[in-house]
């Protein structure tokens, strides 16, 4: 059945007075018959309207629906090579490198040793292969170690994509990518070595050894939390994430059990912000695993203000309960200077 520019199957019908020759045609016609004109236009319109919103969507996040070239895209004439050669001046040319070891742990959060280990693990995975072949123009891509340094920076500083664009040259969704990818890889190659582990005797011994030459007999490592931002949090667990940490911002508390080697043998994350350590060590699942026996507390005898200890324990701050596992750090004696600021603001008020 053949139809015309404005016809449907139920003017065909109508104007034959006849039942449809074939099945296709008689479903064609059942279907059509119950639905009106009116309903049709306007259902019609409808799909024409999600057509152009898509279209717009597409648009306004910068990509079409098949790929290709974007209308209103700024093509940014970017010359990596030249940035690639500026970081390394800066901080990867050895003695002669711009800024100092102290500098470069300063701003990457990390030591240039960490850092190179880590960068020669990643090197040639993921995002971070070798720039070898050339583009439609004859240029190379983003070197691997402008990609790392981007996605560092973005990591210890909380900064947006687009602030490394200025010197490192490189646009924010490439930025995106390298963190993303740089967070698989990390966990990738050093989960099982550095995250969420039993140390082996060995590892515990050397850590005891270590702290004990700098004056920490019986220590085994740090314990505390951290409170991290979450700026996306939906408006139904505000109550519950918002506390008195990060200038009443809504954070979700990391708790942790790491030592100076970069070990984290113990960690939890998830609690909301509006606990604080207490209440985090209360349902933390680290005490769990130490009171399941995971790690053997047992060392040789050691004396901490004059009372002989034989377990090893862990530096924590004064809010932490008195346990026989936890060391609290001294607080820095500041009576006496407040009491002198207040007797100076009394004198102050009768003058």
């Amino acid at each position: 059945m053949q139809l015309g520019q404005d016809e449907t199957p139920l003017d065909v019908g109508q104007q034959r007075q006849v039942r449809p020759i074939d099945a296709t045609d008689e479903r064609l016609f059942s279907l059509w018959s119950m639905v009106d004109r009116d309903t049709m236009g306007n259902r019609y319109e409808l799909l024409d309207d999600l057509v152009d919103d898509s279209n717009e969507i597409a648009h306004y996040h910068g990509h079409g629906q098949h790929g290709g070239s974007v209308s209103g895209r700024i093509v940014i004439k970017r010359d990596f090579e030249a940035a690639y050669k500026r970081l390394c001046e800066q901080y990867f040319n050895g003695d002669e490198s711009l800024y100092t070891a102290q500098q470069f742990k300063r701003r990457y959060r990390v030591s240039p040793s960490i850092f190179e280990k880590v960068y020669q693990q990643l090197l040639g995975k993921g995002v971070f292969r070798r720039p070898d072949k050339l583009d439609a123009c004859g240029r190379k891509g983003i070197h691997p170690l402008v990609r790392m340094t981007a996605a560092f920076r973005v990591l210890a500083y909380g900064c947006g994509a687009d602030r490394e664009d200025e010197n490192l040259s490189i646009g924010e969704s490439t930025v995106h990518d390298a963190v993303k990818s740089f967070c698989k890889l990390l966990m990738q190659e050093f989960g099982d070595e550095y995250l969420n582990r039993k140390p082996t005797v060995a590892e515990r011994n050397r850590i005891l050894k270590h702290n004990k030459t700098r004056g920490f007999p019986g220590l085994f490592a740090s314990w505390d939390c951290k409170h991290f931002v979450w700026d996306n949090c939906p408006v139904a667990l505000q109550g519950q994430h918002k506390g008195h940490h990060a200038g009443g911002k809504y954070t979700k508390i990391l708790e942790a059990i790491a030592d100076g080697s970069c070990y984290i043998w113990f960690v939890h994350f998830g609690a909301p912000g509006s606990c604080n350590d207490i209440n985090v060590l209360d349902k933390s699942s680290i005490v769990g695993a130490l009171l399941s026996g995971q790690l053997d507390l047992k060392t040789e005898p050691y004396e901490i203000n004059g009372t002989i200890k034989d377990w090893m324990y862990f530096l924590v701050d004064g809010i932490y309960p008195n346990w026989a596992i936890f060391v609290k750090t001294i607080a820095k004696e500041a009576r006496e200077a407040k009491d002198f600021g207040r007797r100076d603001l009394v004198q102050l008020q009768k003058f």
